[in-house]
């Protein structure tokens, strides 16, 4: 651009100032882009350094897992525990055989009382006061001779829907004295370390039952505040299946008994068939499966319960709806489980019960009271 000025009648030419602006901001305009590249060179450089340097991060708990192998010729299985933390102690029990050992290994020869088509091997570690417990199921059925397998109750008839939702299958059985069992059934609570429950009822006691003395409560009753798991105790076959109202409208209770050998284990559940949607008389079950939920108490408490009872079985040729409609076919001999737990899961028992909620324990002291205790 020119400028042109009047000044005695002459022109002068000025500088073209737009071109100069415009080289200068080219000039801005290239050191800039130099300076941009020259940092993202240097913020590869640090990236490039730091992923050279920095420690990388692992999961510094380990998963404990237990891996088992069966010697059908010997008969005996071998088990190796994996993932267990250094300095933990470590118990290992298992449904078919009478033994426990400690330590990362375990080999042991099968009980030829205990075979049954699925084995259940547990593992316990407690490192200081914190304990896990994991199992592992094994298939056994190749062992299953058919001598064995005619010691297994067969198929009991089909569900029985009862007139009355408060009828249940203690009320049918005698209790008998049963002194301290030799040998021992490797029985695990019916909850999980996770779901411990904070309010037991104790065997024997006759507060509440009455009706049932001089022997009292035919079981023990776990208690939550809240809707908790239920575990298979001793795998073995469901024989009944009893369904009644629960206290909450629209909602099913179910009596599940589960017989092993000898003996027989009753569950009192709900949402059997939310979890179990294939169950029925005759399926076969293993320790550590869950069965349902805890029974809500009361409507709108919050509290769940389950009244879990464990004992001899004797099936009833000729049964007989009982006064509330429910017709029962076996009949129990209740039995005191304390002695029949597996070492870990009595002592996990008894520390529950030390701090458990219970009104009268000055009158019912322990697990198993009056005639019913047999330790």
């Amino acid at each position: 651009m020119t400028l042109l000025v009047a000044c005695g009648g002459g022109t002068q030419a000025l500088p073209d100032i737009e071109a100069t602006v415009e080289a200068r901001l080219n000039e801005e305009r290239a050191a800039d882009a130099t300076t941009k590249a020259k940092a993202q060179d240097m913020t590869k450089d640090i990236a490039r350094v730091t992923a050279q340097t920095a420690p990388k991060v692992t999961n510094a708990v380990p998963v404990l897992t237990v891996d088992c192998t069966l010697d059908a010729e010997q008969l005996n299985i071998s088990c190796q525990a994996i993932g267990y933390r250094t300095g933990s102690q470590l118990t290992w029990t298992s449904t078919a055989s009478w033994a426990n050992s400690g330590g990362g290994q375990w080999q042991f020869a099968i009980d030829e009382e205990l075979i049954v088509p699925i084995t259940q091997v547990s593992l316990e570690e407690c490192h200081g006061s914190i304990c896990q417990i994991v199992r592992t199921s094994i298939d056994t059925s190749a062992l299953v001779s058919e001598e064995t397998a005619s010691l297994t109750v067969s198929a009991a008839p089909t569900r029985t829907l009862p007139k009355s939702s408060t009828g249940t299958a203690t009320n049918t059985a005698t209790p008998t004295p049963s002194p301290v069992p030799e040998p021992q059934p490797p029985l695990i609570l019916p909850f999980t370390i996770e779901h411990e429950p904070t309010g037991m009822m104790p065997m024997g006691e006759t507060v509440q039952h009455a009706r049932e003395a001089p022997w009292g409560h035919p079981g023990i009753d776990f208690q939550w505040p809240y809707k908790a798991p239920l575990i298979i105790a001793l795998g073995g076959e469901v024989v009944q299946i009893i369904v009644s109202d629960s206290t909450q409208p629209g909602l099913l209770e179910y009596s599940v008994a589960v017989i092993t050998n000898e003996f027989i284990v009753t569950y009192e559940v709900i949402e059997l068939y939310s979890v179990n949607p294939s169950l029925d008389v005759g399926s076969q079950v293993v320790a550590g499966q869950l069965i349902g939920y805890a029974t809500p108490v009361g409507v709108g408490d919050g509290w769940h319960m389950t009244h879990w009872a464990f004992g001899t079985h004797r099936k009833d040729d000729d049964p007989k709806p009982n006064p509330e409609g429910i017709v029962m076919l076996y009949h129990t001999e209740y039995l005191c489980p304390v002695p029949y737990f597996t070492e870990p899961e009595r002592q996990r028992l008894s520390r529950i019960w030390n701090i458990s909620n219970y009104n009268e324990r000055d009158q019912f002291p322990d697990l198993c009271n009056g005639p019913y205790k047999n330790y």
